[in-house]
């Protein structure tokens, strides 16, 4: 009995898988290069955000600043008011003594 072997049909089947693993390492290459860009992304936008929380502590401190400034200038408003609204009461009180 005479077997015949095709060399063509038997080495066809390693061809597909040696041709799909060469697919499939090329999408895994290229995800890699994403990966690599998203790693980059998103590092450039942990430091913006760091930069964000310098500044914003920044102006919290402005503000609070801002705030005791504005409470010493109505402290002394008050106190002007008071020294004021005192001297009248004063002249009043002589205007009515006299």
């Amino acid at each position: 009995m005479t077997v015949f072997h095709d060399t063509q049909l038997s080495e066809e089947p390693d061809n597909i898988v040696i041709e799909q693993l060469r697919h499939i390492r090329g999408a895994v290459d290229g995800l890699r290069d994403d990966m690599r860009e998203i790693k980059h992304g998103v590092g450039s936008v942990e430091r913006e955000v760091a930069h964000v929380h310098v500044e914003l502590a920044q102006v919290h401190v402005k503000v609070a600043e801002l705030s005791e400034r504005v409470d010493r200038m109505s402290d002394r408003l008050e106190r002007v008011e008071t020294s004021r609204t005192g001297r009248r009461l004063i002249a009043v009180h002589s205007d009515r003594v006299s």
